[in-house]
């Protein structure tokens, strides 16, 4: 699903996909191979090669091993901005603590706008728990809308600009409630 589909568009229909899978497909290829290679390279994962006698075709596939599951705990526990699961963490902590009572502190302008531009790097959580993410927007829907509005205009990439047009929109909608 992160492969380059342009040239697979007319089976798009056919794949079990969600509403949010989409976004992914601008990813190049070349990226996707890049990271896979790593993650190989790093044996987080190994690759097992396949053939088929009777087409003359051959793959690899990627497959677990004994690091994978340490790998996968550890960035499930992660506290860093700069990782998914990380941020996920942060955005979560903020939006229960805020919705606990009518007295909770305010959230501070910097520290929103700080996560803010965490998420609009990281489509990944979006794509995990939109949930959390559109919660999160609806503590300054006002400071999203207006701050997604400017990075979208200026970004030259059309998968982020798409991505940043999504919450924008959604940050829009946040607002008018």
């Amino acid at each position: 699903m992160l492969r380059d589909m342009a040239a697979a568009n007319k089976f798009y229909a056919d794949i079990n996909h969600t509403q949010y899978d989409k976004l992914f497909r601008l990813i190049p290829s070349d990226e996707v191979k890049r990271i896979i290679e790593l993650a190989v390279d790093k044996d987080l994962v190994d690759e097992s090669y396949h053939r088929i006698s009777d087409y003359n075709v051959s793959y690899y596939s990627l497959v677990p091993n004994e690091y994978t599951k340490i790998f996968a705990s550890n960035s499930l526990a992660s506290t860093k901005l700069s990782t998914d699961f990380g941020l996920l963490a942060h955005l979560k902590e903020l939006t229960d603590s805020s919705g606990e009572s009518e007295s909770a502190p305010e959230v501070d302008d910097k520290s929103y706008i700080e996560l803010l531009q965490k998420l609009a790097n990281h489509p990944a959580v979006w794509c995990y728990k939109p949930d959390v993410c559109r919660q999160f927007l609806q503590l300054k829907p006002e400071v999203a809308q207006k701050l997604l509005k400017v990075y979208g205009s200026i970004e030259d990439d059309r998968f982020k600009k798409k991505y940043l047009k999504l919450m924008t929109k959604e940050a829009t909608a946040l607002q008018e409630l």
